[in-house]
């Protein structure tokens, strides 16, 4: 009971309390060591302390080996990989595909994740679905990319072909043509007819188009699905000669009516036809849901200037200042529940960036907006958020700007592939890649220009096409003399070996 007393016992106490001390202690430095090592990526090497990242490496298909350096790394695609801070160059192969790489920098601590690089076949296999005897007159593909509609050159506006892509191996099966009443076209003379594309409803099924008939125009939308219930809009809204309509959050019944001459935008659905002013004095504009607009416009500018203001909140915010030009470069977004949005002209040769510009605005009022990114590009002429939002692409030809606002880095480059007539720009192909059609065949690259793929011969009238799951390419080409009878053709290649399909 006293064993305090007895000197033995109480030194042979003492030791035990202080090797239980020294254990604890280790553990808590072994723990540390751990948990630093995986949360902040230090680790040891040679006796020094080295700081690592993770990368996570993906590819479609997946499987395919990777390279670091030109060493055959351990690893197969998916996987995470912990490298020492520094620069590598990545490389990623797979039998029978053509190699991806790029540089990569690895920061210590940092987490980098490149799970978007797609394998083209080193062989593409290219086989005609159906052929035309004339090119065709539009050709546009639903958001889902389920529904490819082509309209025959004869088809005289009525007529279309609808093509299911669902099941590869069953498009030209699954073909269906419709039509639609010929009275919901209403000018018929004045010069040479046809359809322009203005943009799909976030249903797949109503598309709106634009009927131009010499220096006249109305607005059309037909339904795929239903096509005995497409309807001309401009009589339904009893639009004017100067009324431009876009869809409001991309359903078919609800739009934005801008009045070119007024300079005023208003909101219309079936349910209120009459249009409801939402803004004057807008020159140019650009939507976003509901009802967020980025516009530019006069009022409030300097002499010689336009004002570009974002209506959020039922509250319009100047954002910047731009000179006055023949067109106005707009585009806005959200990603990572951050809003983005981009504003420039061709004649300044730059385009800004601003995130939660109406936010900022709101909480310092006197500081003036600052833009996190400047793109300089001479004389840009065209900018577009890509697919998931984490990027935007502004361009002039082969002059090519980019800004990743997950990584907030940017990107200047040029392509040694000029854009065949009559293509106007260069456009986003998902969330990661471009496309264009250059000396008659599609080519496809990675948003900072690296991975540049030739595939197959295309349109440059057209889009270039893709499934949903981007294992088959869809064209319209001219037609050759072993691959379908007429003057033009709707061809399908797959981008995948048939093991990993």
């Amino acid at each position: 009971m006293m064993d305090f007393l007895d000197p033995k016992k109480s030194r042979a106490a003492t030791i035990r309390l202080i090797t239980g001390y020294i254990l604890i202690g280790i553990a808590l430095l072994l723990a540390t060591y751990v948990l630093v090592y995986l949360a902040s990526g230090f680790g040891v090497k040679q006796g020094k302390v080295i700081q690592n990242g993770l990368v996570f490496v993906s590819s479609n298909p997946s499987g395919a080996t990777v390279y670091l350096n030109d060493k055959q790394d351990s690893s197969k695609t998916n996987s995470r990989l912990s490298l020492q801070a520094g620069t590598y160059t990545l490389k990623i192969a797979k039998d029978n595909y053509r190699d991806w790489q790029r540089a990569l920098t690895v920061e210590g601590g940092s987490v980098s994740r490149f799970d978007y690089p797609l394998l083209i076949p080193r062989e593409l296999k290219t086989t005609a679905v159906s052929g035309y005897t004339a090119a065709p007159a539009l050709a546009t593909e639903s958001p889902d990319r389920r529904w490819l509609i082509v309209q025959p050159a004869a088809a005289q506006n009525t007529s279309f072909d609808v093509y299911d892509l669902r099941d590869p191996k069953k498009v030209l099966a699954n073909k269906e043509t419709i039509s639609v009443p010929d009275s919901i076209f209403t000018i018929s003379q004045g010069g040479q007819a046809g359809l322009e594309l203005v943009e799909w409803s976030r249903d797949n099924d109503h598309v709106l188009l634009r009927h131009v008939v010499g220096s006249q125009a109305e607005y059309v939308v037909v339904s795929r699905s239903k096509p005995a219930e497409s309807f001309n809009l401009t009589k339904k809204l009893n639009l004017n000669a100067t009324s431009e309509v876009r869809l409001q959050d991309k359903k078919y019944d609800k739009y934005f009516i801008h009045d070119t001459q007024a300079q005023t935008l208003a909101t219309a659905s079936f349910g209120e036809v009459t249009p409801v002013q939402l803004l004057a004095g807008v020159i140019d504009y650009k939507t976003y849901g509901q009802d967020v607009v980025a516009y530019a416009t006069a009022e409030g500018a300097d002499q010689g200037k336009v004002v570009v203001k974002l209506y959020q909140d039922k509250k319009s915010y100047a954002v910047r200042q731009l000179a006055q030009d023949s067109k106005y470069l707009l585009d806005l977004t959200t990603y990572d529940n951050d809003w983005y949005v981009a504003v420039g002209t061709p004649g300044e040769g730059h385009v800004y960036i601003y995130k939660n510009a109406s936010q900022t605005l709101r909480d310092t009022p006197d500081r003036p907006l600052v833009p996190i990114e400047n793109l300089k590009l001479a004389s840009p002429n065209y900018i577009e958020f890509s697919a998931n939002s984490q990027f935007l692409m502004a361009e002039n030809g082969q002059d090519i700007a980019t800004y990743d606002a997950e990584n907030e880095r940017s990107y200047t480059y040029r392509i040694d592939k000029p854009l065949d007539a009559p293509q106007m720009h260069v456009t986003w192909m998902d969330g990661y890649r471009l496309r264009l059609v250059s000396a008659g065949v599609v080519t496809i690259f990675d948003y900072d220009g690296t991975n540049l793929q030739s595939l197959d011969a295309g349109n440059p009238a057209f889009l270039p096409f893709f499934d949903t799951s981007y294992q088959y390419h869809y064209t319209i080409a001219p037609a050759g003399a072993d691959k379908a009878a007429g003057a033009a053709a709707l061809y399908s290649t797959p981008l995948r070996i048939d093991s990993d399909l």
